[in-house]
């Protein structure tokens, strides 16, 4: 879940390397290293802290590596940071080096001393026992040792070029006027790419100067075509927001509205649906709320076998034979590991894949039949908002296809549907109770969400985002398990938020607040209802037929952990321990 960035060419490196780690930085930012001209400055922290470098590193030499870390061995500290340095090699890395242990312990015998926890330092070390005054043939023959899924770029000193190696873990080369650009993410150097190159996996990259050259494992040459770069990415700006999840908040009809008006005459082919007795959704974390709606939608309007599933624990599955199955992958980044594995295991079992993302050239776009693009503009915060709200676009826009292919009448997206749609998006962002129900939360060590059907979905997302970015503890379920367990957490004062949105379980949902209300639980109801009377607090949602509300509830409930981790205090961009893009299992 790191971010790898490298430069080398005609300018001086510094401002390249830090202005694509700032963009790099949802991918981890525990820590934070470049290495120029063979001179390491490295640190504990935002990217930011590379200000602090002096002017000697910031004018100095014209090629370079950086790197902004998510921990996965060892602590966030100096020492563990990248990139890491044997002898005249210094690397860094995304990923996971599944045999570092065994390389450490050879190496070990062999003379090298560790200093860090991490599993890169083996690699570093590797690739200086093969360095024979030639870079690339000893990043080559290192790389027939590693196991596991990573992206390495090295440089040695002593020479002017880089070499990079992609292993399931994505990078990325671009070429532009003032030289040659690597990085784990398109975003961070597109603007300055006139073409670009996405290494796959097994293959290798050595700059050398202006020169790229390309060549597999057994150091055979690769001819790759340069691909065209598009331009349009949004700055890393947050147009006069204090932070970018507001700004991303505030955002989120329009990432609707982009969204389903770029489906409106891109229909999916038909023939490849053709024979799909069954749909798979899977996802983690955000986009498996997504993925849940996707299958309330399609078991209501188009009745065929739906499922949604948790994309970690898809495993060898009992069931070996999904070639009439249709798996749809949603993931914002198209880099979530897991989501990436489990692609793979359905693509086994002869499955037709969807992949729905939010980021061009992805390591999911590459892999799957076909690709959706939500379009929700880049999210920069960790905790998904906008890029949410997009992918429920997205199950709204599926829906309404298979309802077409289907003849089963349905009007999910149309015009004057979704124009009502945009604007109680908007307006439900903008409820001033919102700030009341924050002040009471506060001061709050755990608090529950309830709700039933596309209720739970919501509650799910919002507790989610709650403990994201507030550090609250908060548990979302089914309000109709409470009897099964749950019951016996609630005592006086126990904050409590429900969901009433679902025509059809209006009176059972009234029990449940009964329910909790009997044991003392302070509640807090969303429901569009105005007649509905629970005896608690009630914030009155702006009143769409029931299929849309989940578009609508979860937006003041993004609101309120926003508006709660602010008031803590905390940094609602950058959650401690959370990465934007999950790339490792």
């Amino acid at each position: 879940m790191c971010g790898i960035i490298g430069y080398c060419g005609n300018s001086a490196a510094f401002k390249f390397l830090y202005e694509g780690l700032k963009r790099l930085e949802y991918r981890g930012y525990d820590s934070v290293g470049i290495c120029i001209d063979g001179k390491v400055v490295k640190m504990k922290g935002h990217v930011d802290q590379l200000n602090k470098c002096d002017s000697k590193i910031k004018n100095s030499g014209n090629f370079g590596i950086g790197h902004t870390r998510w921990a996965t061995h060892g602590a966030p500290s100096y020492i563990n940071a990248h990139p890491h340095t044997s002898g005249y090699i210094n690397i860094v890395h995304n990923g996971i080096i599944e045999n570092y242990k065994e390389i450490k312990e050879v190496l070990t015998k062999k003379g090298y001393s560790f200093i860090s926890q991490t599993d890169t330092e083996a690699a570093a070390h590797l690739i200086n026992y093969y360095y024979k005054d030639d870079l690339k043939e000893a990043v080559l023959k290192a790389c027939k040792e590693l196991k596991g899924s990573y992206a390495i770029v090295a440089m040695c000193e002593k020479k002017n070029q880089l070499v990079a190696v992609r292993n399931e873990s994505p990078l990325i080369v671009g070429r532009g006027k003032e030289g040659v650009h690597l990085a784990s993410d398109i975003s961070a150097i597109a603007d300055k790419c006139d073409e670009l190159f996405v290494l796959d996996n097994g293959e290798f990259a050595l700059i050398n100067g202006a020169e790229i050259s390309f060549f597999d494992i057994f150091d055979k040459p690769i001819i790759k075509q340069a691909e065209t770069v598009d331009k349009d990415y949004e700055s890393v700006s947050k147009e006069g927001y204090d932070t970018f999840m507001e700004k991303e908040i505030n955002e989120g009809a329009k990432s609707v509205k982009n969204t389903l008006e770029g489906y409106r005459d891109k229909y999916l082919p038909p023939k490849f649906l053709e024979g799909i007795k069954s749909i798979y959704f899977c996802a983690c974390g955000t986009a498996y709320h997504a993925c849940c709606y996707g299958k309330k939608l399609i078991e209501r309007y188009v009745k065929i076998p739906c499922f949604s599933l948790i994309a970690s624990e898809f495993k060898e599955p009992y069931t070996t034979d999904y070639s009439q199955s249709l798996f749809v992958f949603i993931s914002q980044s198209g880099e979530t590991a897991d989501t990436l594995a489990a692609h793979t295991l359905a693509k086994k079992y002869g499955a037709k894949t969807l992949a729905v993302t939010n980021v061009s050239k992805s390591s999911l776009e590459d892999v799957a039949d076909i690709v959706i693009k939500t379009r929700a503009g880049r999210e920069y915060a960790v905790a998904s908002t906008k890029a949410y709200l997009a992918q429920l676009g997205f199950c709204l826009y599926f829906t309404q296809v298979l309802c077409g292919l289907n003849n089963i009448p349905c009007d999910l997206t149309a015009e004057e549907n979704l124009n009502k749609l945009y604007k109680a998006i908007d307006a439900a962002g903008k409820m001033s109770q919102t700030q009341s129900l924050a002040q009471i939360m506060l001061n709050n060590e755990h608090a529950y969400f309830l709700g039933r059907g596309m209720d739970f979905i919501t509650a799910s997302e919002a507790s989610l985002k709650l403990k994201e970015i507030t550090y609250i503890h908060s548990e979302a379920y089914p309000a109709g398990e409470l009897k099964h367990g749950t019951l016996a957490l609630i005592e006086k004062d126990t904050k409590v938020i429900a969901f009433l949105t679902q025509s059809e379980l209006k009176e059972k949902m009234i029990g449940n607040i009964s329910e909790v209300k009997a044991r003392g639980a302070f509640v807090t109801l969303f429901t569009q209802f105005d007649n509905v009377d629970c005896g608690c607090d009630k914030i009155l949602l702006p009143d769409l037929p029931d299929v849309y509300m989940p578009l609508i509830a979860i937006v003041p409930c993004q609101q309120l952990a926003f508006l709660v981790s602010v008031a803590k205090g905390l940094d609602c961009d950058k959650p401690r321990n959370l990465a934007k893009s999950v790339t490792v299992q």
